[in-house]
């Protein structure tokens, strides 16, 4: 689906300038901040916490509200140009349980062609290889969670402007 159905436009305007969508993005962060301060840390500097960074760090909310919060069809050179603006305000909720790592998208050309969930699960992959335990994860796409290399424990916020099905690749 390129956009979200007519009749549920003020639906989703409603969740998402509303206190639906802040509360429930408030609520996965402090299950995920319960849940880091439970574990069991090992000292030796080897544990590692995911997070993604669009739509899970950082907000395209005012992107989407001068777009129709989903009516209008996804337009990836807009978007492109609203993400070189670099003003995107950050998700607060995702900024208290931010810690020391930020995981930019430093795809190779050859990267580009696989889907979401197969590069972030090699990714995840490199790093439980170099010797760190995935604790945590926290994305708003199952793509982000799900795959190989899967943290201890993962939190999917709410993102009702779009969906990256969850593939897994045939190699």
């Amino acid at each position: 689906m390129e956009k979200i159905p007519e009749e549920c436009a003020d639906y989703v305007k409603e969740y998402m300038i509303g206190k639906g969508y802040e509360l429930d993005l408030q609520r996965v962060s402090n299950e995920a901040k319960a849940f880091a301060r439970s574990v069991y840390l090992s000292g030796d500097g080897n544990s590692a916490w995911i997070f993604d960074v669009d739509e899970t760090l950082l907000s395209n909310l005012p992107y989407y509200a001068q777009h129709g919060f989903g009516l209008e069809v996804f337009d990836s050179t807009k978007f492109g140009q609203w993400v070189e603006m670099g003003i995107a305000p950050v998700i607060e909720s995702s900024l208290e349980l931010y810690e020391e790592v930020l995981s930019l998208d430093s795809r190779s050309s050859e990267d580009h062609e696989k889907t979401a969930t197969v590069y972030k699960s090699e990714k995840r992959s490199e790093l439980v290889e170099q010797g760190y335990q995935i604790l945590g994860n926290s994305g708003d796409q199952w793509s982000d969670l799900l795959g190989s290399s899967m943290s201890i424990r993962s939190f999917k916020l709410p993102n009702p402007m779009y969906y990256i099905s969850y593939q897994v690749s045939p190699h």
